[in-house]
């Protein structure tokens, strides 16, 4: 499949798909092929797979895991596209920052694909994901690993008796959402400047289980959005952001919608047991692995053991005492067809 790809972007490879994630429901990678950058890509996708895209007649979405969908069996991108009457292309990563888009490396590929959309609709990504003073820049072709460390050492910090450990923590939150805004405001800037004739609606979603304030807890995704503590003083950036962005607001929190029916975190009815990790067999031509979606995922462990092993996994999953099988392995591809 990667070998497929005819580009050294990260949107040409199955990376950050969590492919072999068992942990969640199986999805489709398909090859989307770019005329304009002359580039292939591979992208999760549910709906027919043999469309052909024409501007200002399909959408995009961004964003982290929840775009591709995090125990879900339907992505946003898909229940978008069902629910409307265009195509939507589904550009999420696992643990994407805003700075993915606008890499040297991947810009150049994905500006057809925003610049020629109906509309571009961007899922708050986590603050983690964004860098500060003590993470340096962050890599735009791997990344997942270093925002967990940062996150790490942000919610040590905060959790430290020192006043002066607690500031710091704020000091590089603030410093990750500002960092986020700017990268941001320039992938917006950049659509709207490239745009052939009519630039795309640009709408921010707030997809969360958080309130549209923001969390209560730094844990809470999209880390770093806290509710307000005064008047004077807050860490959610979101309204700002809107109005730098000129985008519509749009809230998508679960207390805002009403929660889409629960799925088993047991995946096992959807695993090859015994199978290889990472044994992916490709389809034939628009064909792809298929995979699980989800921010910090753990990975399938042939002969047993747990598969959902990450320390910050899911925490609703968690609290409800859930977690995976432990017979869960690779799961044999769906092609697109």
């Amino acid at each position: 499949m990667q070998r497929g790809a005819a580009n050294n972007t990260i949107f040409g490879k199955t990376t950050n798909l969590y492919i072999n994630d068992r942990c969640f429901v199986p999805r489709r990678v398909c090859k989307v092929h770019l005329s304009q950058s002359s580039a292939t890509l591979l992208l999760p996708r549910e709906g027919p797979a043999n469309i052909d895209l024409y501007p200002q007649l399909y959408d995009v979405v961004i964003g982290a895991a929840q775009v591709m969908g995090v125990v879900a069996r339907t992505s946003f991108a898909s229940l978008l596209e069902q629910a409307g009457s265009a195509p939507v292309v589904n550009l999420g990563k696992g643990a994407a920052g805003p700075h993915v888009y606008t890499d040297p490396d991947n810009w150049p590929v994905l500006a057809p694909l925003f610049t020629n959309a109906r509309a571009v609709i961007i899922c708050v990504m986590s603050g983690r994901s964004s860098p500060n003073s003590m993470t340096g820049p962050f890599n735009g072709q791997s990344f997942g690993a270093e925002q967990i460390r940062n996150f790490d050492e942000v919610l040590s910090l905060s959790r430290q008796p020192s006043e002066a450990a607690r500031r710091r923590s704020e000091r590089l939150q603030r410093e990750s959402l500002a960092s986020a805004q700017a990268a941001y405001v320039d992938l917006v800037r950049r659509i709207r400047a490239v745009a052939s004739s009519r630039a795309p609606r640009i709408i921010l979603a707030w997809f969360s289980s958080c309130p549209l304030a923001g969390c209560a807890e730094l844990w809470e995704y999209p880390q770093y959005f806290m509710r307000p503590p005064g008047v004077n003083e807050s860490h959610n950036v979101l309204w700002p952001l809107g109005q730098a962005l000129g985008a519509e607001v749009v809230d998508l929190s679960s207390r805002n919608l009403p929660p889409s029916p629960p799925i088993a975190i047991d995946q096992c009815s959807s695993c090859v047991v015994g199978a290889v990790v990472g044994a992916v067999v490709g389809a034939g031509a628009g064909g792809g692995a298929s995979g699980g979606a989800g921010e910090g995922g753990g990975r399938g462990v042939v002969g047993g053991g747990r598969v959902c092993s990450s320390p910050e996994f899911r925490q609703d999953a968690l609290k409800a005492g859930r977690t995976c099988g432990v017979h869960c392995s690779a799961v044999i591809a769906a092609d697109c067809r």
